[in-house]
């Protein structure tokens, strides 16, 4: 991201507002650069002018969460895979919906619904982009949209298509956190959702109702990249007794494909 980009959103919040403490981290981090990758301890609280006591426990925090990693044979701090992570979700993100939005523009001409595309974070579900029609004007926008991923459509797909390790620690820390009764059809076992999720990969797609909301349904399908990994997550949904048909299952399937083969996914038959 552009350095004076950074500078400029930074310098437009209001000061009564900023954690002092997170500023200055934040502001430690800034300084790791192409051009200076690595610091020491003593450069890092000379370049900020803070005291090293307060810039060791930064510092220690950071590493701590995996934001910075020291190099054990320079002996000085660089980025750390946390920091790698993030960049990659944005990176990833910002292709799929790059690759996707002419394709759910489609569905939402055709449809005339909620259109989501899902990703997951941890336990929940992160519904990035938000497109609806008003008054058979086309409309659309960007909003950020978290639930958890138990009670949605796309965050059942999601859940369901990661592998046995990962989707067994996901679902320990849905039954450590606990289900909320968001709608009349929640899910309120581990067991309950481990036969939905089952169900989905059979199925190839997920039909959610009355779970997040009652009289709500939602259509979703996933997005796999050229690795055959579940990467994301598409969504129809509205009323249920306007989202029930076989057509609406059929097109964002098909849909969903289109959108994989846009981000380099090759079913093995064609290969």
């Amino acid at each position: 991201m552009d350095e004076k980009y950074i500078l400029h959103t930074v310098k437009s919040v209001d000061e009564k507002y900023v954690i002092h403490t997170v500023k200055n981290a934040m502001q430690l981090l800034q300084l790791f650069t192409n051009n200076s990758p690595e610091w020491s301890l003593t450069e890092l609280a000379k370049e900020k002018s803070l005291n090293i006591s307060h810039t060791q426990r930064l510092i220690n925090t950071l590493t701590a969460y995996g934001y910075l990693e020291k190099n054990p044979i320079s002996k000085k701090y660089r980025l750390g895979l946390a920091i790698v992570r993030l960049s990659g979700v944005l990176t990833t993100t910002m292709e799929i919906y790059k690759e996707a939005r002419p394709v759910l523009l489609k569905l939402l001409e055709k449809y005339n619904e909620n259109i989501h595309i899902g990703i997951l974070e941890e336990t929940n579900v992160l519904e990035q982009y938000l497109l609806f029609q008003v008054v058979n004007v086309l409309k659309y926008y960007y909003q950020r949209k978290r639930n958890p991923a138990y009670c949605t459509g796309c965050g059942k797909v999601l859940l369901a298509y990661k592998s046995a390790p990962i989707q067994q620690e996901l679902l320990r820390k849905i039954h450590d956190n606990g289900f909320e009764q968001f709608g009349s059809k929640t899910v309120q076992t581990i067991e309950e959702l481990k036969k939905d999720l089952d169900i989905i990969v059979k199925k190839g797609y997920s039909v959610s109702t009355d779970e997040l909301s009652d009289g709500l349904t939602s259509i979703a399908a996933p997005i796999l990249d050229f690795s055959e990994s579940v990467i994301a997550a598409i969504s129809i949904t509205g009323p249920s007794n306007k989202v029930t048909t076989l057509n609406h299952i059929n097109d964002l399937v098909k849909y969903s494909k289109m959108i994989s083969e846009k981000l380099g996914y090759i079913k093995r038959s064609e290969r």
